[in-house]
């Protein structure tokens, strides 16, 4: 089938669930059409799938833009009769209510999603259809939610599909790159959703990733985006010491980037602390969220001490490490200043190298949201026009911007950036050191297959690239076809990439104006043989962004077009270019060196600097577990 996803974005910072959701489809041999809000605009969006002659269309939303949502989900509606399935925190938090409230809306997905869209696509347009689990419906005028299958295993669901993102979404300016190893959370704290997948899930719902594929996935993320640190965003990853044992000491040793992670201060120990400074862990980010011991325990379900939280702040400190706090204020009491003061007064005493102060905001399905409900505290108006959340209140008479932002200039030090800086610069010795001792692991070679069919993929480049891959490369074919949309689909081994062409002449200037687009890479090619409307330069652009987006150690083109400015442009990015005939052994592929890392760049690129601001995105309290 052919699919259209749209991820309803507020933020630059990949989306996990939308991600592994479009890749069991894509693996499953179905054309899926991505698209993120946060580079394309709505009404793009709504254009293209109205045009795309698609067959479904699926939205992932948050509760804080699901008005963005019923916006994209109105456009596309009053122009084409397309069947739309709705999933995402909101959804599973919401539920049948949704159904209820928008009859424009046909399905949602309650739950996790990879098993659950391949049964609905498989059985769309049936009455067998009825039957799929984790799906909401209306029928004979009735709203319906199924049962909700079991939680997901992580260790058999499809490859992460990065080149679905944007490459800007896989690294912060700051230099940091986003990963998880396990999914879900045994919590339940007030202000949190998370309760709503412990009922549906109960026990199973924490989940940890094989050990191996996240290092791999590391590897993979460490030669595409050159980090300065990757940063774990789950909580629980020590929920298992053996397990946390055993992959950050393959971290150090395979991928050699520095670490850091989000954790709870009930898991830190003496053997805690002293596993994260041996295996090179730098920054280390702790949930604090009020000050006022009584109040966090019972409002907020968060049985930790003042005494232990300070606690584990001097461990980690003393380590070594850079510590953040997050901290939460605004919250739907009388008393919130003294709250708020309590949590200052904490901070101070635990003087963390970042403190990071977000507002109170009333998540569906969690305990608080109930509260502000009953108690009609919520200014709807607020709520529908609020994106980052954790910057305003939306809470009546409420609003609390001045108040956090003077907080965040109080507690945060003016120094933040200099260690950050001295302690990632001291790493990088260290790694130069490994790398030339051949201590640090070598990726697959990388190889990038540029084809120039306008229709069907050639057999022979693609049996080329299939045996390539069996031989234990990473390959990936680029080739053009003749719609607007792009397709991402694996076939066998082979990542293939198919982007739109265009055929007028009168299109040129838009075309070269989309150069500039970072999704979009067209190649502008004649039906018949390989040649192009515009200067050898012009396609030359082409094919450095295509270098940009798919790093390559060797890069495989044997049209006569290509030949004339590949060679030159891969050259620029130290790889090697292979001219139409190719061998598939990875000895007698004609060598380069690997371009593993090591903290450089190619030429005419310069990193960003770091920033205080963009270390982390303040935490989604509500979105990302406890």
């Amino acid at each position: 089938m052919k699919i259209a996803f749209a991820y309803i974005n507020g933020s630059r910072f990949v989306g996990r669930g939308v991600g592994y959701v479009a890749g069991s489809m894509i693996r499953a041999g179905h054309s899926v059409t991505f698209f993120d809000t946060f580079y394309q605009s709505v009404r793009e969006v709504a254009w293209r799938v109205c045009r795309g002659d698609f067959d479904v269309l699926m939205i992932s939303s948050m509760s804080t833009l699901f008005p963005q949502a019923l916006d994209l989900i109105g456009r596309v509606k009053r122009q084409a009769d397309i069947p739309i399935l709705m999933g995402g925190t909101h959804a599973t938090a919401v539920g049948g209510e949704i159904l209820e409230k928008h009859a424009e809306i046909d399905y949602i997905c309650i739950g996790e999603g990879e098993s659950m869209v391949l049964d609905f696509l498989d059985h769309l347009g049936g009455e067998s259809l009825y039957r799929v689990r984790n799906l909401g419906y209306r029928r004979n005028g009735k709203v319906v939610i199924n049962p909700v299958r079991p939680a997901e295993d992580l260790a058999s669901v499809a490859p992460f599909p990065w080149y679905l993102f944007h490459k800007r979404s896989l690294i912060s300016p700051a230099g940091i790159t986003f990963a998880h190893a396990t999914r879900g959370c045994p919590y339940n704290c007030s202000y949190c959703c998370n309760g709503v997948y412990l009922k549906h899930y109960g026990k199973g719902y924490l989940r940890l990733r094989p050990v191996q594929e996240v290092v791999d996935e590391l590897v993979y993320l460490r030669d595409l985006c050159r980090p300065h640190m990757f940063h774990f965003g789950d909580e629980m990853i020590l929920w298992d010491k053996d397990y946390a044992a055993e992959l950050f000491r393959a971290v150090r040793r395979q991928v050699a980037v520095p670490y850091g992670c989000m954790i709870r201060v009930e898991h830190v120990t003496d053997k805690v602390a002293k596993l994260l400074q041996e295996t090179n862990c730098r920054y280390v980010a702790m949930g604090v969220e009020c000050g006022d011991e009584a109040f966090r325990r019972e409002w907020l379900n968060r049985h930790m001490s003042n005494k232990q939280i300070e606690h584990a702040f001097a461990l980690l400190k003393n380590a070594g490490m850079l510590v953040s706090s997050f901290n939460m204020i605004g919250y739907p009491f009388e008393h919130d200043d003294a709250l708020t003061e309590a949590t200052v007064r904490l901070n101070r005493r635990l003087a963390p190298d970042l403190v990071q102060v977000s507002v109170f905001y009333p998540l569906p399905g969690a305990k608080l949201y109930d509260y502000c409900r009953e108690n009609n505290l919520i200014d709807q108006r607020k709520a529908s026009r609020t994106v980052m959340y954790v910057k305003r209140s939306v809470l009546k008479g409420k609003s609390l911007v001045r108040r956090r932002l003077a907080i965040d200039r109080m507690l945060n030090p003016e120094n933040f950036n200099r260690k950050l800086q001295r302690i990632l610069s001291e790493t990088y010795k260290e790694t130069y050191q490994r790398r030339a001792a051949g201590d640090i692991k070598r990726p697959a070679r990388r190889i990038l297959v540029i084809s120039g069919d306008n229709d069907e993929i050639d057999p022979a480049v693609y049996d080329r690239a299939r045996r390539l891959a069996e031989a234990g490369n990473q390959v990936t074919l680029v080739s053009g076809f003749r719609c607007r949309d792009e397709e991402h689909y694996f076939r066998g081994k082979v990542k293939i990439h198919r982007y739109a062409l265009q055929h007028r002449k009168k299109g040129l200037r838009r075309f070269l104006a989309e150069l500039k687009h970072p999704r979009r890479y067209y190649l502008r090619l004649l039906e018949h043989g390989v040649r192009t409307y515009f200067a050898e330069n012009r396609f030359a652009a082409v094919v450095e962004r295509l270098l940009e987006r798919f790093p390559a150690d060797v890069v495989v083109a044997q049209e006569a077009t290509l030949l004339k400015v590949v060679d030159k442009v891969a050259a620029r990015w130290g790889a090697e270019f292979v001219r139409r005939v190719y061998d598939v052994r990875l000895d007698r592929v004609p060598g380069s060196q690997l371009a593993a890392f090591t903290g450089d760049t190619p030429p005419g690129k310069s990193r960003p600097a770091l920033s205080t601001t963009t270390l982390c995105s303040p935490r989604r309290h509500g979105e990302h577990g406890a």
